[in-house]
């Protein structure tokens, strides 16, 4: 009986693990890279409108169901349960700034959920 093909196998299975740890971490590292762009948030009466460097896109206050307060973030949470827009509390300039993102939250989805 000849251990040849056991040999292949065990070599691929070493070449599928290297590749798994090695490889696709730097790939994956590499994409989210390309899509990690600086973003501008606005919120006005009329909805949220983000901004990248690549895209712009606005949404009316419908989708959004519910704002959270955890920690030093706020996340809105969309119609779809699992879906959530983050805004870090230091994206707001001032002490002001963060007030009136909340007040105008308030009148269009309710008061913050404290975490």
């Amino acid at each position: 009986m000849s251990s040849g093909p056991v040999v292949i196998a065990g070599a691929a299975l070493v070449a599928l693990a290297l590749y798994s740890v090695v490889v696709m971490p730097e790939l994956r590292g590499r994409r989210l890279a390309r899509l990690a762009h600086e973003r501008t948030m606005t919120f006005s009466k009329d909805g949220v409108t983000v901004r990248t460097t690549i895209n712009e896109s606005h949404s009316g206050w419908s989708p959004y169901r519910r704002l959270y307060r955890v920690d030093d973030l706020f996340l809105l949470r969309t119609t779809g349960r699992s879906t959530v827009m983050i805004v870090p509390a230091r994206a707001f300039a001032s002490p002001t700034d963060e007030a009136e993102f909340i007040t105008l939250a308030e009148r269009h989805i309710g008061a913050p959920a404290e975490n």
